[in-house]
């Protein structure tokens, strides 16, 4: 998240305010109404503060304009990110394909 503010212009104090804000957050993972786990993390951005949309947003458009590779593609809407990629493989002639070619994987 701080090398996309980097790269969008963010510096001097803005830039370690929110490195402190990012930094050194705990988490706490909760099972049926009880904590069970807290641990330190400094990815993701926390929930719940007025920030967060334009974080989000910061990161989005770097995100965006990252160079993807044929058959990938990235769509974005809200606050949702998704990567699709397609794996294309192709078997010489010869070779026997991974999957089943007759009806034998068919129920009866």
């Amino acid at each position: 998240m701080l090398e996309s503010l980097i790269t969008l212009g963010f510096k001097g104090k803005i830039l370690a305010w929110l490195k402190q804000y990012l930094s050194n957050r705990t988490i706490v993972v909760a099972h049926q109404g009880f904590n069970v786990n807290e641990h330190l993390t400094d990815t993701g951005l926390p929930q719940g503060s007025i920030l967060i949309p334009t974080l989000f947003n910061a990161l989005l458009i770097i995100i965006l304009q990252l160079a993807v590779t044929t058959g990938t593609k990235l769509h974005a809407y809200t606050d949702d990110l998704v990567l699709i990629s397609y794996l294309i493989t192709s078997y010489p002639k010869d070779a026997t394909s991974p999957l089943p070619t007759d009806d034998s994987c068919r129920k009866s």
